[in-house]
């Protein structure tokens, strides 16, 4: 587990956090690439990622992460990198319950522009505390949410203008709308053990979809793969309907 703490506000969080939270690392998670891995518009979304980790291909590094797990303690850090929508304030980034048929949706992130970020706390008894901060470090408020699943939680991107994607291919009618790239150190970065998640908020097209509608660095969490079941694809996608 990494934490990116830029400023006094995030050093006064990491000290908190450190306090509660034994550190433990990700690398132990095995996350398998995705299979086939998803083609579309590479080269915005790899010219970021080239100036914030030097150690990712978009077209081969996609893994068959899907949704998350907070690690130990239950705190996290979902911090705004970039948002490259045609209209970036009409977006709204948040997590729902993964093995929800017909999930809530919990906001977490409305018409924010890059450097935006939140502290997530999920509790056991399912309620999750998010505190809000803007690019200064200055804080927003604090909303407070119940019902969500700590250890299985998917994100989900909703724009005004219609639409709202989801991290499991399942719920977008098998189409992948969401990717997710693991952090490395590579060019000195300090993004090993984060997870960079890349969303592409209109239907995929792999001519036109770029997949940095929004991308977000993840710490302090744990991506799983779509389970293995003995089922139909349609069978399996029904268990999201």
């Amino acid at each position: 587990m990494s934490l990116i703490l830029r400023s006094s506000a995030r050093m006064a969080f990491g000290i908190a956090l450190l306090a509660t939270v034994v550190l433990a690392s990700t690398a132990g998670a095995v996350m398998l690439p995705r299979s086939p891995q998803v083609p579309f518009l590479t080269g915005s979304l790899q010219g970021y990622l080239n100036a914030n980790d030097g150690g990712i291909n978009t077209a081969t590094d996609q893994l068959n992460g899907q949704y998350f797990s907070s690690n130990v303690g239950g705190i996290a850090v979902f911090e705004l990198m970039v948002t490259l929508s045609n209209n970036p304030a009409g977006n709204t980034i948040g997590v729902y319950n993964a093995g929800d048929p017909s999930p809530t949706l919990y906001p977490l992130l409305t018409g924010r522009t890059a450097g935006y970020y939140v502290v997530c706390h999920f509790y056991a008894n399912g309620t999750l505390n998010v505190d809000m901060f803007d690019p200064s470090d200055i804080s927003l408020g604090t909303v407070s949410y119940s019902g969500v699943t700590r250890n299985a939680f998917g994100f989900y991107i909703q724009h005004d203008l219609g639409g709202t994607f989801y991290s499991q291919d399942a719920r977008n009618s098998g189409a992948a709308q969401v990717l997710t790239y693991a952090g490395t150190d590579i060019g000195g970065f300090g993004n090993y053990g984060d997870w960079w998640e890349c969303f592409n908020d209109t239907p995929y097209n792999a001519t036109f979809s770029t997949f940095d509608s929004a991308v977000l660095l993840l710490q302090s969490v744990t991506p799983k793969p779509v389970p293995t079941q003995n089922k139909s694809w349609g069978s399996l996608k029904a268990t999201y309907r």
